[in-house]
């Protein structure tokens, strides 16, 4: 906590974004989830991005499968 409280943040201006990937934390584990390809908001489960994608005047298309990866 003592650390985190004395580092300076930045504006979002400020701050550079990388032009190369950087490799994952092996720290951090890597779960599956959904992505809203119109804003690219992020959600854990198909109903929270079904929810979410509603906002944006989405419907699910007929017949598409419960199981099917977005």
């Amino acid at each position: 906590m003592r650390y985190s409280e004395g580092l300076i943040l930045r504006t979002p201006s400020e701050v550079v974004t990388p032009d190369s990937i950087i490799p994952a934390f092996e720290c951090l584990e890597v779960i599956p989830g959904f992505r809203c390809s119109f804003c690219n908001s992020l959600q854990g489960t198909l109903s929270s991005i079904e929810k979410h994608c509603r906002a944006h005047t989405w419907t699910k298309p007929e017949g598409m499968n419960d199981n099917r990866i977005i």
